[in-house]
This record gives C-alpha cells, sequence and structure tokens, in this order.
C-alpha cells in the first residue's frame, strides 16, 4: 500500500503549474466530526466521518483473525477509508465550482459586448438626431 502525497510533496512535484486543487489539507479542514463505531465481538472497526456541511462518509476495516486485532490500527484503517471517499466529492466540488465561475465570466463578457452595442448604436442614434 503506498502512502498518500503530503501537499509539499505534490507542489514540489508539480512545480508552478499549481492550480486549483483538492489536498489533504483542504479535506481535514471539511471533517467537522469523527466517530468511530466496533461492533462487540467483531473485528470490524466503521469510522464515520462528518463534513462541515452535514454529508457524512463511511471508511472501515476488519481483522480475518481476531489475533492479530488492534483497536487503534482498525480506527486508523478505517478513517483512511473513509477519508479516502471524500477526495472525489471534493474533487467533483471543485470542478463545478470552477465551470461555474467559467460560466459566469462568459456571461458577464456577453453582458458587457451587449452593453457595449447598445451603448454604441445609442451614441449614433444622438449623433443622427443631433444632425437633422
Amino acid at each position: 500500500m503506498t502512502e498518500m502525497l503530503s501537499d509539499l510533496q505534490l507542489a514540489d512535484m508539480l512545480g508552478n503549474r499549481m492550480g486549483p486543487t483538492v489536498s489533504k489539507d483542504s479535506i481535514e479542514a471539511q471533517i467537522k466530526e469523527e466517530l468511530f463505531l466496533q461492533p462487540q465481538g467483531t473485528t470490524l472497526t466503521i469510522c464515520v466521518l462528518t463534513l462541515t456541511n452535514g454529508f457524512t462518509v463511511t471508511g472501515e476495516s476488519a481483522c480475518a483473525d481476531p489475533a492479530n486485532f488492534d483497536v487503534d490500527i482498525g480506527k486508523k484503517i478505517a478513517r483512511d477509508d473513509a477519508f479516502n471517499h471524500v477526495w472525489p466529492l471534493e474533487g467533483y466540488l471543485l470542478r463545478e465550482r470552477m465551470y461555474q465561475h467559467a460560466k459566469l465570466t462568459e456571461q458577464q463578457a456577453r453582458d458587457a459586448e451587449i452593453a457595449e452595442a447598445e451603448a454604441a448604436q445609442a451614441g449614433e442614434a444622438a449623433a443622427a438626431e443631433g444632425e437633422a
């Protein structure tokens, strides 16, 4: 299993190509609460992460041999699993924000062109009226 890249490692790898991105820190900032459940008599550990907007994601871990079960390891694996479920959600949200921003910028540019054309027409009409 490979470890997640830190934000610094990612920035170093990308160099100056750093555009908007989802980072480990940005995801951590979205986590409001975490809850761990371990059903009695099992090696199952469930982590419930509640995000700042109230949405919840879950992760789990289970140990095949009860002799190897360790509560802290189970919690870490379950939290990492839940955390990994947040990445695509935050990625989608970032992409949607970028799309909406681009759409708004395009609309503002169109509105400015229309206002310019209307102002030019009004100026032409006023000039024509002044000649008459």
